[in-house]
């Protein structure tokens, strides 16, 4: 095999001794150049060889026959991210690596549900209380002036979302990949902020640009029949039904575009092309897990409210489990076992997590 960086983006990536001298397409950034001639391997001691990982990523056939593996060995610090590889996602495997992952960090997910749940009621009250204030100070009274507070509350309540939500893909990403993970983590989304306030207000004009072909048989038959026609119901309620399964598709596609912000640190407009490109052909199988996602919360939230935070952070976790399976990417599940013994050469250092 021959190993070399992509010159663009520094990439690694692994083509056959026999690609020597043609053109290869880098995965990641997609810059096109030319394989080099195979250099003579290294003499290498067997006691010093490190093991290869004992669960590669899954193998998916891409226009790319040039794209890099993962990762062969597990270095120190956990699971480094490799190169973005479209590839298909198994509900049973994210939820089994999800699984294992989870385990020795349950208490750190109960954590990381409840502090999230805290921050995001905190700044949903904080913002209620600053509209009234707004409200009251400037004499805005009547109940048109009440909506308008709820609008800008739940206007405001998006930018906290968001926040946290890159919050979340950092921390969850490297619990998935075995890194020293901390709660800190969930505040650490200002360098990506602007960017995914950008890719949700691009989403959001796709939505209503989807809205306005749904809404016009509605509004035809409101001027043709009346507003409280059947007939106008009817078409509310259907265009309403088409608007809502064209918006979950479109979430389907660039739904990933957190995780690709905090993974790979690009601009907006990209990580949206990079969503929608590793979720193709994944689609449906992401909705089931969503739907997976929220029979598994809802259960968590019958049994009151402890059960219900760990049930939060796991969700986090499956769902950035199978942004790195979709990916191509391994996770920590993929290492292969430490040594019993871990003094002994090439033994896997164990992952650090905590608060």
């Amino acid at each position: 095999m021959i190993d070399f960086r992509c010159t663009q983006c520094g990439r690694l990536l692994r083509t056959p001794d026999d690609a020597a001298g043609k053109q290869a397409q880098c995965p990641s950034c997609g810059a096109i150049q030319p394989v080099p001639a195979a250099s003579a391997p290294e003499s290498a001691s067997p006691t010093l060889a490190t093991p290869p990982s004992l669960n590669p990523p899954p193998s998916f056939p891409s226009a790319n026959p040039y794209a890099g593996t993962a990762y062969e060995t597990i270095p120190q610090g956990g699971v480094p991210a490799g190169p973005i590889v479209p590839s298909r996602l198994d509900p049973g495997e994210a939820l089994s690596k999800s699984w294992r992952i989870a385990q020795p960090q349950i208490l750190w997910l109960f954590l990381f549900g409840l502090v999230y749940m805290i921050v995001s009621y905190l700044a949903g009250g904080a913002l209620g209380l600053a509209a009234q204030l707004i409200k009251v100070g400037a004499g805005l009274r009547g109940p048109e002036f009440d909506v308008l507070a709820q609008l800008l509350v739940q206007f405001a309540s998006q930018f906290v979302s968001i926040f946290l939500s890159l919050g979340a893909a950092i921390y969850t990403l490297k619990l998935a990949r075995g890194q020293n993970a901390t709660l800190v983590d969930l505040f650490a989304g200002f360098p990506y902020f602007i960017r995914g306030v950008v890719a949700m207000f691009l989403i959001s004009l796709i939505l209503l640009g989807l809205a306005i072909p749904c809404a016009i048989p509605a509004g035809v038959a409101a001027v043709a029949v009346g507003p409280e026609s059947p007939a106008t119901v009817i078409a509310a309620v259907a265009g309403f039904a088409v608007w809502g399964l064209a918006g979950t598709i479109v979430w389907l596609m660039v739904g990933q575009v957190y995780y690709v912000l905090v993974d790979r640190n690009v601009g907006a407009i990209e990580a949206l092309g990079i969503s929608r490109r590793i979720t193709a052909g994944n689609r449906l199988v992401l909705f089931v897990l969503y739907i997976l996602l929220g029979v598994f919360v809802l259960i968590g939230m019958c049994a009151l409210c402890l059960p219900f935070f760990f049930a939060l952070g796991f969700g986090f976790l499956l769902l950035t489990v199978a942004y790195l399976i979709i990916s191509g990417q391994p996770t920590i599940a993929d290492a292969p076992p430490a040594s019993a013994n871990p003094f002994a050469p090439g033994a896997a250092p164990q992952p650090e997590f905590g608060g």
